[in-house]
């Protein structure tokens, strides 16, 4: 069986290969409809026609429902869900790392005082997503690159980690928006974040939950 991490934030969602949106919430560049009749039938709200695209459609600080502001150092805070993240840079965009190096990479931000803080993070899944521009098209990069400029179209590492396998980890692929798990001893990108995100369950999921692709159905992670 294949599983699918469904998104739990309010501005971006994941269309899934049954042609239907499974959480009606605003999107970062979304369309504002649908093709999909099945969709339309279940839910008149689909991406982007609610939430900040709606409210907020401005792409001043960020496309539609983003919000977004330079922070002295090289860093970016969202306005919206609170968090300051990482802007990876030319000499380091590129490198990638194993679960555990990722960890490192942590110690190491945390030592160079980025930003002035050194409380950095590897972000959730949930917060890794919640930066994930769903109207770019594969391969991506799936991200504003006017604010996060530098990013690789790859998967990124989160602080989640797989319970159904111990040696597995969720990761963010930038290339698409895809969430999915992977192994800790491959090689993948990564960003930190700091703070604490306000805004990422608006969508009325109020646990983990996987789309198994073999019954279509949703079930704990």
């Amino acid at each position: 069986m294949n599983y699918i991490k469904i998104a739990k934030t309010c501005r971006n969602v994941m269309a899934l290969s049954i042609g239907v949106l499974l959480v009606s919430c605003g999107g970062g560049g979304g369309s504002g409809s649908t093709t999909s009749a099945t969709a339309n039938a279940l839910s008149t709200a689909q991406d982007g026609m609610v939430g900040r695209d709606v409210t907020v459609p401005t792409s001043t600080d960020g496309k539609l429902g983003f919000s977004f502001a330079s922070v002295t150092g090289g860093c970016v805070q969202d306005n919206v869900t609170g968090l300051m993240w990482e802007v990876k840079t030319a000499g380091n965009w590129a490198t990638t790392y194993s679960y555990a190096a990722a960890n490192t990479f942590v110690g190491t931000t945390n030592t160079s005082n980025l930003c002035a803080h050194n409380d950095w993070r590897l972000p959730t899944a949930d917060e890794l997503q919640s930066i994930v521009d769903y109207s770019v098209a594969t391969p991506g990069p799936t991200i504003d690159p006017t604010w996060f400029p530098n990013t690789k179209g790859g998967v990124f590492w989160s602080a989640s980690s797989y319970v159904a396998t111990v040696d597995q980890a969720w990761g963010v692929d930038f290339s698409n928006g895809f969430v999915g798990s992977y192994p800790t001893g491959d090689s993948h990108y990564v960003r930190v974040v700091r703070g604490i995100a306000t805004g990422l369950n608006d969508t009325g999921i109020t646990a983990s939950q996987c789309f198994q692709t073999g019954s279509n159905s949703l079930v704990a992670c």
